[in-house]
């Protein structure tokens, strides 16, 4: 059997249900964590200035997909949706029947207060640098346009220490989403499965090549800008505080999709300017 089959055959099956959590892989006591607060970054706002809150601190936000990033990168396929992105930042896409449950809704878990200090440990790194807002949920909540989901924890295996995400199901943020309108407008997008992989490598090896990378970009989602109308739409119950978020978050369904037009990209870079089939893309060529 081909050592590739045999790696197929081999290969474990994801476990990709996140609604069931073995809260028994977590051990405050190990974590160490301190008992951050993160009261001192609250923000106070009336309803009717949300959005220009928004606005004035995405400003200030330094990092990520921005304009100067992406210079040097004009021969990119996806440049002009690179280019958006940079410009706009991430739009909404919500079907016409959608409506916003204004933090009328109580969207506190259990997970949120098992794992209290995970949760803030996280978060509290969001503040450092920017990348969120803390409001009382009193004084926004009813604001329209604005739409809260539940803190969600994963456990990641191999590691005792959970991912902070937010339950974008639960909310109705994900059912609500308008994939078909941005496949159409961003290409349709499907992760590549063991089988393609090992396609992938199986050509490599007829073909003589034999080198095979793998990027990772730190805090990968978290350099995505939000648009202000979109990032109300993500926010998150914390306790009795609400966390709208300035860039993407784990959780949402199209999250990967616009991700994808930034880790192509990065593959495109990688790869010389070429193409997965190896061609220099609209006349680059090894001297660029």
């Amino acid at each position: 059997m081909d050592e590739i089959e045999a790696w197929i055959l081999k290969a474990p099956a994801v476990q990709a249900n996140t609604n069931d959590f073995d809260y028994n892989i977590i051990n405050n006591d190990t974590l160490r964590l301190h008992n951050i607060s993160i009261e001192n970054g609250i923000q106070s706002t009336p309803q009717h200035n949300l959005l220009q809150l928004i606005m004035e601190k995405q400003g200030a936000l330094l990092g990520g997909v921005t304009e100067e990033s992406i210079v040097g990168f004009e021969s990119y396929p996806g440049y002009e949706h690179l280019r958006r992105l940079a410009q706009h930042g991430v739009q909404p896409h919500m079907r016409p029947d959608f409506q916003c449950n204004r933090a009328e809704s109580d969207e506190e878990r259990m997970q949120y207060k098992k794992f209290k200090r995970q949760v803030h440990h996280e978060l509290h790194k969001m503040q450092e640098k920017g990348r969120c807002l803390l409001l009382r949920r009193s004084e926004i909540q009813g604001t329209e346009g604005l739409h809260v989901s539940a803190i969600h924890v994963v456990s990641k295996p191999g590691d005792d220490k959970p991912r902070v995400t937010t339950d974008a199901n639960a909310s109705g943020l994900n059912a609500s989403t308008n994939m078909l309108e941005i496949e159409e407008m961003l290409g349709e997008y499907s992760l590549p499965n063991i089988r393609y992989l090992a396609g992938m490598l199986q050509r490599a090896r007829r073909e003589g090549r034999r080198l095979l990378y793998k990027s990772d970009v730190s805090s990968a989602f978290l350099r995505l800008r939000l648009a202000p109308e979109t990032a109300m739409l993500h926010a998150v119950q914390v306790g009795d505080l609400i966390l709208i978020p300035l860039v993407m978050m784990f959780g949402w369904a199209a999250a990967p999709i616009f991700y994808s037009v930034v880790s192509g990209c990065v593959n495109w870079a990688h790869n010389g300017a070429r193409d997965d089939n190896g061609e220099w893309t609209q006349g680059v060529g090894p001297a660029q």
